[in-house]
């Protein structure tokens, strides 16, 4: 039997990271305001000055200056998103760092304007995690998303210098060379197995680790970093470490964590990496609060089953960006049953926190460099008796304008495929209102929510990975009530949707003729079908209200089949699952 999911949207109107546009390192240095080394000592959550969004301001200690300032000892950079109370803001994406975290920072002023804080002092991050290298002192090398230094002090250095054309100036003294051997002797410190080797994070599972030398004190167990693509490895609270004994440990997976090895960490400080590579099917973005990590879900917030999306009015005039990102919408209601849906328009043009589920480009509240689209969750909590809980508050998408793209560059809006010039929007959306679902990333460059693209990348559908971890989210929220909020409702997408353009269409497959019928208000003059790639693969007139396809002759696959009657167009994509 052939089953099938419909989305529906109108065809007459149109970072990941939450997708990270790569950014040239001797660029992001040569564009900078500020270059510097350093580590980070501390970290205060701060309201802007219209407390209406989160920021982290992450006090540096500088050891060398590269550009820029001239004897500072200590800087301020500020990134998006943090905890004050019961009030969290996740953007995605953005750069999450932590007091030690040592490395290169480069930087521009902020726009950032905060009370009590003198705004010329504070700088952001360049291309967001793109503005920092950080540094393995350890084996004195230097990582950043795109790129690595297998020796800080002659190759990173070196090409820092290039640009810049003059020497760093130090400011206290750092030791970047490589440590002797004894410093990571591993004193019969072995990792033979991984139990079990396919997971989820985020989820409260657990993995076993047997092995060797770990010694009866508990230290530390870090996984590969999703965000980071694998090129840090990342460590969770000290409760998700379970239990520690000298062969075996058994913890709770970060959900931070992706596909990779991962390390022990003796309490003493020696380490070692697993032979074994972890896979990460999924990840579900928690909530960090007091150093312990908790599960978020979503509720009905707007009194009728879910959350209402405001689209700002030049999103909304954008016809082709419209329709592509209804697309996307539409994909995820009917895939997992998230109650969303579409209201009137607003003038609003910045994202911030203000009731208002909002899409907009980014003409008036500008992305960092590299960016091409952002998600923010705002997350609200409670304390209900000995327990934590957390649900999302608001949401908000920004999405890279056009024009902000490099010349000869920009975006696909299209059913086809995109071109090795363009950037794919509808792929882009996906993966934004898979955050929203409070997906979180995973390694895995075929799946919607890996975190970076590049041009000319088609990825519009959620697999069976993203749907599972989205259900997590969605049974949760339909069977959970928390902090006196009702719990949401699951949309229902087999009834009739009525479009933006008012067509009200009713679908039902008959599962023996393998015929679809399509019962419309409104006279369908033409349909066709379309493969993924935009390709038609059926076409016929119809003259109609009530119409019957054959599909018998169409393989498995994702289609999009477009009604038109007159000047009014809806496409409705689908899936064939069998």
């Amino acid at each position: 039997m052939k089953q099938l999911y419909f989305i529906i949207t109108s065809l007459c109107f149109s970072l990941s990271w939450a997708q990270l546009q790569p950014i040239d390192f001797n660029e992001r240095i040569k564009e900078s305001n500020v270059v510097v080394e350093g580590v980070v000592l501390e970290q205060n959550a701060l309201w802007n000055s219209k407390k209406t969004k989160i920021y982290t301001v992450n006090r540096i200690q500088v050891y060398k200056i590269f550009k820029g300032t001239k004897s500072l000892t200590h800087i301020d950079i500020c990134t998006p998103g943090g905890t004050i109370g019961f009030e969290k803001h996740e953007v995605n994406p953005s750069l999450k760092l932590k007091t030690g975290d040592t490395g290169l920072f480069i930087l521009k002023p902020t726009q950032t304007s905060f009370e009590g804080k003198n705004n010329a002092a504070l700088f952001r991050p360049y291309g967001t995690k793109m503005g920092f290298l950080k540094y393995d002192l350890t084996k004195g090398t230097a990582k950043g998303p795109f790129e690595s230094f297998n020796n800080i002090d002659k190759s990173l250095y070196g090409a820092i210098k290039s640009v810049t054309t003059h020497s760093f100036v130090e400011i206290a003294p750092l030791n970047t060379k490589k440590k002797d051997a004894a410093f990571s002797a591993r004193r019969n410190l072995d990792i033979t197995s991984i139990t079990p080797l396919t997971t989820t994070a985020g989820t409260q599972s657990s993995i076993t680790i047997t092995g060797s030398g770990f010694g009866n004190f508990t230290g530390e167990v870090r996984f590969s970093e999703a965000d980071e693509v694998g090129a840090e490895f990342i460590s969770g609270a000290a409760s998700e470490i379970l239990s520690w004994n000298d062969t075996q440990i058994v913890v709770q997976v970060n959900e931070g964590a992706g596909t990779g090895p991962i390390q022990v960490i003796r309490s003493t400080g020696e380490q070692i990496t697993s032979s074994q590579s972890l896979t990460v099917n999924y990840a579900i973005i928690n909530v960090e609060y007091q150093s312990d990590f908790y599960r978020t879900q979503h509720i009905d917030k707007n009194g009728i089953g879910g959350y209402i999306w405001q689209m700002h009015t030049a999103f909304d005039n954008n016809t082709a960006a419209k329709e592509a990102f209804m697309r996307s919408f539409n994909t995820w209601r009917c895939e997992t049953g998230v109650n969303w849906q579409i209201g009137n328009t607003s003038n609003i043009d910045v994202a911030e926190k203000d009731d208002v589920n909002l899409i907009l480009f980014d003409d008036n509240d500008p992305l960092n460099e590299g960016v091409l689209g952002v998600c923010i969750n705002y997350f609200a909590g409670c304390a209900q008796g000995s327990n934590i809980l957390w649900y999302a508050d608001e949401l908000d998408i920004i999405f890279r304008t056009a024009s902000n793209f490099p010349a000869n560059r920009g975006w696909n809006f299209t059913t086809n495929a995109p071109t090795s010039n363009e950037m794919d929007f509808e792929t882009v959306a996906t993966h934004e209102l898979g955050h929203g679902h409070a997906l979180g990333h995973v390694i895995d460059t075929q799946d919607i929510m890996h975190p970076s693209i590049g041009y000319g990348i088609l990825k519009r559908d959620p697999n069976a990975n993203n749907i599972a971890g989205a259900n997590n989210v969605q049974n949760r929220s339909t069977t959970t009530t928390v902090c006196n909020q009702n719990s949401m409702t699951d949309f229902d997408c087999s009834l009739g949707i009525e479009t933006e353009n008012n067509f009200s269409i009713i679908l039902s497959l008959d599962p023996n003729t393998k015929t679809l019928n399509i019962n419309s208000k409104t006279f369908v003059e033409e349909l066709t079908i379309h493969n993924v790639l935009g390709q038609p693969v059926l076409s016929q007139k119809t003259h109609a209200y009530i119409t019957n396809i054959d599909l018998s002759q169409l393989k498995k696959g994702v289609y999009i089949l477009i009604l038109k009657s007159q000047n009014k167009s809806t496409s409705l994509k689908f899936l064939i699952s069998h």
